[in-house]
């Protein structure tokens, strides 16, 4: 982590060895998976080469986009920087700036009981980025492999908006 809330801007780096254990997780995966499907098709009964096709090639596929993706971020890192004026997400080859008024509040997302995301919850009205609001509603993650735990970086978000943004915002409503 670079800077501080006294001294910004302050950066969050994504953790290079957690992308690459990740990068090879998701390669052993494609190529456990790609072989399987592979193999399959050798095989005398139908029923594996067509299960072998449909259901393992489709899977060595997505392992084999993840494991790009994870090995572009070790290449290039992602970052949270927070500023006076907001926060910017950089990630693969985007970036998205947010002002400290755009944002209800910053959350833990756990879309399962060990994987654990920073993220937020615009506020009610946001218009920004009108493609992917369709997509995630008012939320949005900022991804895994952090160099700080999620729990850590959120309150860190959190203490950044309290500091530079105003006070906190009212709970968003569900």
């Amino acid at each position: 982590m670079q800077g501080s809330l006294d001294h910004p801007p302050l950066v969050v780096c994504q953790h290079r060895l957690k992308l690459a254990l990740l990068f090879m997780l998701f390669g052993g995966l494609a190529a456990a998976l790609g072989l399987g499907a592979w193999i399959s098709t050798f095989l005398k009964s139908a029923v594996w080469a067509y299960l072998g096709l449909s259901f393992l090639a489709p899977l060595a596929l997505g392992s084999a986009v993840a494991a790009a993706a994870s090995g572009w971020s070790f290449l290039h890192p992602g970052t949270i920087t927070l500023d006076p004026v907001g926060l910017t997400y950089r990630a693969y080859w985007y970036a998205r700036r947010h002002r400290w008024t755009d944002i209800a509040e910053f959350v833990v997302f756990a879309p399962s009981s060990r994987a654990r995301t920073p993220g937020c919850v615009f506020v009610d009205g946001y218009a920004g980025h009108p493609i992917g609001r369709g997509v995630s509603g008012r939320h949005a993650s900022f991804g895994h492999a952090w160099e700080k735990s999620a729990v850590d970086i959120v309150a860190l978000l959190n203490e950044a908006k309290e500091k530079w943004g105003g006070g906190s915002a009212p709970s968003p409503s569900t």
